[in-house]
């Protein structure tokens, strides 16, 4: 998000016009996202790389929010950091992000959903 910092806004935007031009677009933006995602996770869980209950809408939805809220809220966390949200913020903003999908997305190690191991 840090290369198009205006995309999530853009994305509000459109979607707020309810029958835009671009609303579409952005819906079939979406769905593509969806199905390859989808086809992303069936291929992970066949593999054993991700736990086999999760749900890809789930994933995508966290995925998206993780992703566009920091953009949106810009210059509000900003404001109350007292500090800018610049590249290395960024950087280490995902690779916090990319630590808790990994946590979250693991196969249980005694094989067994929803146990704890």
């Amino acid at each position: 998000m840090s290369a198009r910092p205006e995309f999530p806004k853009l994305i509000l935007k459109v979607l707020a016009l309810r029958h835009g031009p671009g609303r579409r677009f952005i819906q079939q933006l979406l769905e593509r996202g969806r199905t390859r995602g989808a086809g992303k996770v069936a291929e992970l869980k066949t593999h054993g790389q991700i736990a086999a209950a999760i749900d890809p809408d789930i994933l995508r939805l966290a995925f998206v929010s993780l992703a566009m809220t920091p953009m949106l809220l810009k210059e509000i966390f900003e404001e109350q950091m007292e500090r800018p949200m610049d590249e290395a913020f960024l950087h280490n903003l995902a690779a916090f992000n990319g630590h808790l999908f990994a946590a979250g997305l693991a196969p249980s190690v005694s094989g067994k959903e929803g146990e704890k191991p």
